[in-house]
């Protein structure tokens, strides 16, 4: 596991934060968090929009998104030799923070990484139960195979980019 904070240059974090954190910045409703079923719980939802997914683009948003990370992503220790997906995603808010069920992304062997948008008091918990605090242009790195989990916010909303790679 690994965390940089300021990760991106400033020009390049904030014109990607005023993209997806926009009015009209297309989310698609998700009502199942994590990979397995859950309980009908009003806050158990989360925006997502897919950058890129099976070997293909599938936004308009995809080519901003690689061109900003994945260049920085080969020169980091893991390296990066294909990616498998980029997604958007958007918390809602909660009068408490709420943790969703943990989950993996791919349930074989890749590297993950969750990038903030956004400074909350929403966070990812990693499986030895280390808390990553959502700080704007913060990132972790961490095994995409390990389980982990999200939580909502008691902010506005809360606004992070999952990558996962080979």
């Amino acid at each position: 596991m690994k965390i940089i904070d300021n990760f991106l240059p400033m020009e390049d974090f904030i014109a990607i934060k005023h993209t997806v954190m926009q009015h009209n910045f297309p989310f698609f409703v998700n009502t199942n968090v994590s990979n397995d079923s859950e309980p009908d719980e009003p806050w158990r939802w989360y925006g997502t929009h897919v950058a890129y997914d099976n070997d293909v683009p599938t936004s308009d948003y995809f080519e901003p998104l690689y061109n900003c990370f994945i260049p920085r992503f080969g020169e980091m220790e893991c390296g990066f030799k294909s990616l498998i997906r980029i997604k958007i995603n958007m918390y809602p808010h909660t009068p408490e923070v709420k943790e969703n069920f943990k989950h993996v992304d791919c349930p074989f062997p890749n590297y993950a990484a969750v990038y903030s948008l956004n400074t909350c008091d929403g966070y990812t918990r990693l499986r030895d139960g280390t808390k990553i605090d959502s700080v704007e242009n913060r990132i972790v790195f961490f095994e995409g195979g390990d389980i982990h989990n999200s939580s909502t916010t008691t902010t506005e909303l809360r606004y992070n980019i999952n990558f996962n790679w080979l």
